[in-house]
């Protein structure tokens, strides 16, 4: 699994008001050139976004809208999770099935949005986003 550009940038909302801030998270390639018949599942989870003089946002307050395609020649078709929120419990990004032969070259995207809550205080966040092959 590779990720391109792995800093996700979320757009700036005004203050006060509040609103979504959306960005992407980067293609993510996966190669799965076990054969055999399992398939697999990449899942994410975020932690709190935190800012200055420790204001926090719900990690619940970021959710995305998966996309992913198999490479021609792949085995297996490739399945985007479901939008939703992402949350610390995490969610499905994309999973190719259980098969008699699986395998292939997959690429996989998503569009974030954080909902800021209205006059949440003006500054930089940050938060990490945690995805897992398995």
């Amino acid at each position: 699994m590779t990720q391109a550009n792995q800093d996700i940038a979320l757009g700036a909302v005004p203050y006060g008001a509040g609103g979504a801030a959306s960005g992407r998270i980067g293609t993510v390639t996966v190669t799965d050139g076990r054969g055999g018949p399992a398939g697999w599942s990449l899942t994410g989870k975020v932690t709190d976004f935190r800012g200055p003089d420790g204001v926090r946002i719900p990690a619940a307050s970021l959710s995305w809208t998966p996309s992913c395609a198999a490479a021609a020649g792949s085995a297996s078709p490739c399945t985007p999770g479901s939008a939703g929120v992402v949350g610390p419990d995490g969610a499905v990004l994309a999973s190719t099935p259980d098969a008699p032969l699986v395998g292939g070259t997959f690429t996989i995207d998503a569009t974030v949005t954080l909902q800021v809550p209205r006059y949440t205080p003006p500054g930089a966040y940050s938060a990490v986003l945690t995805l897992t092959l398995s």
